[in-house]
């Protein structure tokens, strides 16, 4: 067993090894546990001739090869993500399941034709949201900032978890608009994400982030409001702190704890 594990050892320290399903490094070895296992039984219940254990050693030698050789050629495929779900991709060509992992791994250009196609092969898989998440990511950094608005749309619709508003919000966050008007806009329906991200799991960090897009977004009362809000519900939080010295600096003084 040892001997036709051990071609998977230069990787078996590697990223990929200590993801989900990372045992398959050990099926290609296991059958050879078995059939050792039956030699020692076959040993010691049974008196064989010396051409028997001959052919039987010869088995089992053949076996333990194969079994290594076929281990050393998957180590190339196993060694990192891409590599990996470039192998898987060939043989499920048609899986958006799949498309989204190898743009995951590839990212960039690659990573964004490979969730389009995703998406044009299904309307609907497991990971839908998040790879129209990653095309927003992708168009906000090509400055489309309307399509981009368009998938994180899709993505919540999909699904309206909190990973998921939150991540659309900080999309939106990244959007470098020169028109003033078209920037409020943008940052209030940020604004309504994180609104809708707080009811679902109410917490500091939302109620910090809702109170500086209100302050971009013009909305100094509100801001004052929601930050006030934060130090009463959250004192010990890293966030009251910071949300104190801005209303200091607004002549607002309002003490966490």
């Amino acid at each position: 067993m040892i001997i036709s594990f051990f071609p998977a050892l230069p990787v078996i320290f590697g990223a990929v090894s200590w993801v989900p399903f990372a045992e398959r490094y050990l099926y290609l070895s296991v059958h050879v546990g078995a059939v050792c296992l039956a030699a020692i039984c076959q040993a010691k219940f049974h008196d064989l001739s010396f051409s028997a254990v001959k052919i039987r050693n010869a088995v089992f030698a053949f076996i333990i090869a194969i079994s290594a050789l076929t281990t050393l050629n998957r180590e190339f495929v196993w060694k990192d993500s891409r590599t990996l779900w470039s192998d898987t991709l060939k043989k499920n060509p048609c899986s958006s399941m799949v498309l989204f992992k190898y743009g995951q791994a590839f990212g960039k250009d690659t990573g964004f034709r490979a969730w389009k196609r995703a998406i044009a092969l299904s309307g609907d898989f497991k990971y839908m949201d998040l790879t129209c998440l990653g095309i927003a990511e992708y168009e906000a950094r090509a400055h489309h900032y309307e399509k981009a608005g368009e998938f994180i749309e899709k993505a919540l619709k999909t699904r309206k978890t909190y990973k998921n508003l939150c991540r659309a919000a900080e999309i939106i966050q990244s959007f470098e608009i020169p028109d003033y008007e078209q920037k409020q806009l943008w940052i209030k329906k940020a604004i309504r994400y994180y609104s809708t991200a707080y009811k679902r799991k109410k917490n500091a960090f939302i109620l910090f982030e809702t109170a500086k897009l209100m302050k971009q977004a013009g909305m100094d009362s509100g801001a004052v409001a929601v930050l006030k809000k934060l130090i009463t519900e959250y004192p010990d939080s890293k966030y009251a702190v910071y949300a104190a010295r801005l209303l200091e600096r607004r002549g607002k003084s309002v003490s966490p704890g």
